[in-house]
């Protein structure tokens, strides 16, 4: 090796959460790790995401993983040593109408035959109770006890302080430039000079794709959008759940400040070349009409900021997770934009994987393979 300073087992490419994550449980378990960051740690789409913590309305074949990742949630505070950075409540979808109903009861119904019972079915009534607020022709919803929502930068650059003080090493502003497989060895070179590592971790987001092909894989069906949101000024406490609406965009939480904060995955445009984001405001008015709509009292709020990152979306909406074609090499990007809950079961699946170790959980339905 040219330089023992910069030879590593594992090299990670991307810092936001699956990056963070996977070098979190690598470092917790000795190995010699490095993670490099074209920009800053929690730049793009993991840090600036709604930071909405839920198990709810996955797909099924997300679901296992999801309920791997919020046994890791509830320990979050503990294992990163930080406080109020993640908060426990419930997650709601709402219904507004007798299809919404239809839909959400079948939903239940089918993830009931397929051993998930986590979703489950309230009436108006208890509707009502939990959110006194709430329109009069919201008639229900789906509900999650336990979902919540947490703050995405703390949690991404907790994972990443907390991996430093574990012997993780940590390149911002470092931009990988080529791969090359010499023997048992990648070398990498980058804007900060050469790495060398056993193992290649692609956890480049809205870039995975990109980094993916000239890791050996084929051209793949990944597009960059930009998911939006917008923060309030400060209102009367008057939300304790994080809500959605069933058939509609919208995510919509009020954090400790009293500021409500209104998403949904309404989509901006992203520019990967130039790192570069543009709002949609049609869509984004679009949004807070939704929340306005659920409840009807905040009309007159005053929104005070925007904003949006940069996220890889694949056609089916789940991401790439597994092993690569090439030896050593293993991928985790396009999130499509509900990756942040699943970050902390993805590294640790990714740290099993690169070690050569069982997964918890099968992570067949996202494989590269499967675009083929």
């Amino acid at each position: 090796m040219k330089s023992n300073k910069l030879y590593f087992d594992f090299l990670i490419i991307g810092g936001g959460i699956q990056g963070c994550s996977a070098g979190f449980f690598l470092s917790k378990r000795k190995q010699k790790v490095a993670l490099i960051e074209k920009d800053v740690i929690g730049r793009h789409a993991s840090g600036a995401n709604a930071g909405g913590v839920r198990t709810l309305g996955r797909d099924a074949s997300e679901i296992p993983l999801s309920i791997v990742s919020m046994d890791w949630w509830n320990e979050i505070e503990t294992l990163l040593s930080i406080k109020n950075s993640f908060f426990k409540s419930r997650y709601i979808k709402v219904a507004r109408n007798n299809d919404d109903v239809s839909k959400a009861q079948n939903r239940i119904l089918d993830l009931n035959k397929k051993g998930f019972t986590h979703e489950k079915w309230i009436g108006k009534s208890e509707l009502k109770h939990l959110l006194p607020k709430i329109s009069n022709h919201c008639i229900g919803g789906i509900s999650v006890e336990g979902d919540g929502w947490a703050y995405p930068w703390k949690i991404v650059r907790g994972l990443a302080s907390k991996s430093l003080s574990q012997g993780l090493q940590i390149f911002e502003k470092t931009f990988a430039k080529t791969f090359v497989k010499e023997k048992d060895y990648w070398e990498v070179s980058t804007t900060a000079g050469k790495f060398y590592a056993q193992n290649i971790l692609n956890c480049s987001g809205a870039w995975g794709g990109e980094l993916a092909k000239i890791l050996g894989e084929q051209e793949l069906p990944i597009k960059s959008y930009a998911p939006m949101l917008a923060i309030t000024d400060p209102q009367p406490k008057f939300l304790n759940s994080v809500i959605g609406i069933l058939n509609a965009p919208l995510s919509l939480k009020q954090i400790d400040t009293g500021q409500l904060i209104i998403g949904g995955g309404i989509k901006g445009k992203a520019s990967t070349e130039n790192n570069e984001t543009k709002i949609n405001p049609y869509g984004l008015k679009n949004t807070i009409q939704n929340a306005i709509s659920v409840f009807p009292h905040i009309d007159n709020v005053r929104i005070i900021r925007s904003w949006s990152g940069i996220e890889g979306y694949f056609p089916d909406d789940l991401p790439v997770i597994g092993p690569g074609s090439k030896e050593g090499v293993v991928h985790a990007f396009g999130f499509s934009a509900h990756g942040f809950q699943l970050g902390l079961a993805v590294g640790e699946a990714l740290a099993d994987m690169s070690m050569k170790m069982q997964t918890k959980i099968k992570l067949d339905a996202f494989s590269i393979r499967r675009f083929k």
